[in-house]
């Protein structure tokens, strides 16, 4: 198994996540709330930078540098339930400046197998 450099790339990096669950039960009704689409797409990639780095500082990596997301296509969001909750699931591409390794988990209940990113 080869060891994974954590590192800002100048070039962005394409990837797919299936499954992200982004919104907590706080942001849903502000995600709910914006009006238009590009409103919506600039709230997810915000959650979306805030999840990297919230990954990249469990690895003891500072990143100093600005973290740059930008959602480029994804499916409409599926309505799951869990423990009666209903919570809302994503699959998009993205680009980000950060490269990140397959198969890590981002977002909401990843210990449940939601959030998978895998590189393109």
């Amino acid at each position: 198994m080869s060891a994974f450099h954590l590192r800002l790339d100048p070039e962005p990096c394409t990837y797919q996540i299936r499954d992200w669950i982004a919104l907590s039960q706080k942001n849903f009704g502000d995600y709910l709330q914006k009006k238009g689409i590009t409103a919506k797409v600039q709230f997810l990639e915000n959650i979306l930078k805030g999840n990297i780095l919230s990954f990249a500082k469990d690895l003891g990596w500072w990143i100093e540098q600005p973290v740059e997301v930008c959602l480029l296509d994804w499916n409409e969001p599926r309505v799951i339930s869990y423990k009666g909750n209903k919570l809302l699931s994503f699959d998009f591409r993205f680009e980000s400046n950060v490269a990140l390794p397959n198969h890590i988990v981002l977002g909401k209940k990843v210990s449940l197998g939601y959030g998978v990113v895998r590189g393109e």
